[in-house]
């Protein structure tokens, strides 16, 4: 039986929209969570003076969060503040931070975590990472590296609780989508299939994308198309776009919007084996609820 746990959020200027802080009982650790505007407060953390791992949003990807477009830098430091200044003045391209403390982090322990954590997350594929790949893995004592890894554990689950899946351990994601259900897109002589789960809508390679767009589209649709096709997911040669890889969208309508060109909800396009819409079975499971 799972046995339940305790996570702890503080909202520092008493809205959820200036800093935040994940801690745990029992854990000497600590997440903080920054908008950029609101760096001024980081300098009253805990924390603030002390090594730690961290990482920078890029201010597009978090406004289509939903479009599995998390673009990220992943950094280590020995002063979180003085670098996240430097960061604010020699780099635009961020707008919200998250860093990873504890009281006993030493400079070669958060080396070693964001090793770790640039090869899982190069692996994962969740995420675009603005790293170079090459690190080189900084040597450590084992029961260390197993005490940092159980920190990360604890880490992972406080932060995809509030929503940060990139998180989610990848053999997470292949379980939900091994139990999810088959669907299809069907409109007009563009036909994909995919699997739809929890973790969001994965589409298989194969699946076909109209190459004509329509200015309906969403910025943030068009822009994650162009990305797909520049790095070879979306094949631009075939007639009509063709899938050459499977891609995960976290989100049935950025699955849709990406494929059809155009802006549309994606519940009322991808369909079943049986015919059922995804809107008419999140129906059903609220009907079964009430």
């Amino acid at each position: 039986m799972a046995r339940s746990k305790g996570i702890k959020l503080i909202l520092h200027d008493g809205t959820p929209y200036g800093m935040r802080t994940l801690t745990a009982p029992n854990w000497s650790g600590s997440i903080t969570i920054c908008p950029r505007s609101a760096l001024k407060q980081l300098e009253e953390g805990v924390f603030a003076n002390k090594p730690a791992l961290y990482m920078l949003f890029d201010k597009e990807s978090l406004l289509h969060a939903l479009l599995n477009t998390e673009s990220l830098y992943i950094g280590e430091t020995d002063n979180l503040t003085q670098r996240i200044k430097h960061h604010a003045s020699t780099r635009d391209n961020w707008d919200e931070l998250i860093a990873f403390s504890s009281g006993d982090f030493s400079k070669t322990e958060v080396k070693y975590l964001e090793y770790y954590l640039l090869q899982k997350l190069y692996a994962d594929k969740q995420v675009t990472l603005q790293n170079k790949k090459n690190h080189n893995e900084p040597p450590i004592q084992s029961d260390v590296k197993d005490g940092l890894l159980d920190y990360l554990d604890i880490a992972s689950d406080a932060l995809i609780s509030i929503g940060y899946n990139f998180m989610k351990p990848s053999e997470d994601t292949q379980n939900e989508l091994k139990n999810g259900r088959m669907v299809t897109l069907s409109v007009g002589d563009i036909e994909a299939t995919a699997t739809y789960s929890g973790s969001g809508i994965f589409v298989e390679q194969g699946s076909l994308v109209k190459k004509e767009t329509s200015d309906s589209m969403p910025k943030n649709s068009r822009k994650l198309r162009d990305e797909l096709i520049e790095k070879g997911t979306i094949d631009a040669t075939a007639e009509p776009y063709m899938f050459a890889d499977s891609e995960l969208f976290s989100s049935a309508s950025a699955a849709a919007s990406v494929i059809l060109g155009y802006s549309v909800n994606g519940l009322n396009v991808w369909k079943t084996t049986d015919g059922k819409t995804l809107k008419e079975l999140e129906q059903e499971s609220i009907d079964v609820w009430e």
